[in-house]
């Protein structure tokens, strides 16, 4: 039988072809290289975190959210925890100066941006353009009302206090003025009592004193035979201290014992 006959231009066709030809093996392995994408086991591309062929998501991706990125904006920017969120080396300086209120400013801007920038635009400066969907700001924007109005609320109470506390300490003065009034009152009806009966009351109820007076500050005035005494209301009040001393027949009034100043003690004792 005869042997085909090949011509010597064909064999140097096929060495060519077969030389430019990458091998089966060389290929298998070039593709074994690769990442497989685990939805559809088609090559992945490794610049990217989603598949090109069915556009399945690495598991290794991690989504920024928008309405995340801006809570963490408003209820701590004081200390960049924002910038910390999207892995950004600026949030230092949010620490750095955390003792200024300027993060704080800073970061209720850049939760308005953040909010107010659109779902793509978002997605695509920080999550490589891949999107989950949109994200709604409504109840971020809640907390914001809420938290204005603790703010609002804060900043009465604040205001309210100091006046609050300054009428307390006028009320406590008016009430010290009159406990003072009502002492010198007992003391004078004391020395008429004394100029009568020449001799000291035992008791409050000995002496001629106005009801109303004696019903608003009749526990705050002690009387006995040796010291006439009034203490005062108040963190400050302090206390009388007055001792009777007969001389000649008139009584006079030892106040050295009182913890007031002496422009602040009843007339008898000046």
């Amino acid at each position: 039988m005869a042997s085909p006959i090949i011509s010597p231009k064909s064999r140097a066709s096929d060495r060519e072809n077969s030389a430019n030809r990458p091998a089966s093996g060389e290929a298998d392995a070039s593709r074994q290289d690769q990442p497989v994408c685990a939805r559809c086991a088609e090559p992945c591309n490794t610049t990217g975190p989603q598949c090109g062929a069915c556009g399945a998501i690495a598991d290794s991706f991690v989504y920024r959210s928008r309405v995340a990125a801006a809570a963490l904006a408003l209820f701590g920017g004081l200390f960049g925890l924002h910038r910390f969120y999207l892995k950004q080396w600026r949030a230092l300086l949010y620490l750095a100066f955390c003792w200024t209120p300027l993060p704080w400013l800073a970061g209720i801007v850049e939760c308005i941006v953040f909010l107010s920038s659109s779902q793509t635009a978002w997605n695509a400066k920080y999550n490589q353009g891949i999107s989950t969907g949109r994200e709604s700001g409504k109840v971020l924007g809640l907390f914001m009302i809420l938290g204005l109005a603790i703010f609002a609320g804060t900043l009465s109470l604040l205001s309210w206090l100091p006046f609050q506390a300054a009428s307390n300490a006028f009320e406590a003065h008016q009430q010290q003025r009159a406990i003072v009034a009502a002492t010198e009152q007992v003391a004078t009806a004391t020395q008429q009592f004394v100029q009568a009966h020449g001799r000291h009351p035992q008791n409050l109820s000995q002496l001629r004193l106005d009801k109303q007076m004696m019903d608003d500050y009749g526990q705050s005035i002690q009387l006995s035979r040796t010291e006439l005494s009034a203490t005062l209301p108040g963190p400050n009040g302090g206390q009388i201290i007055m001792v009777p001393v007969l001389m000649n027949g008139e009584v006079l009034w030892d106040c050295s014992g009182s913890t007031l100043v002496g422009y602040a003690l009843p007339s008898q004792c000046r």
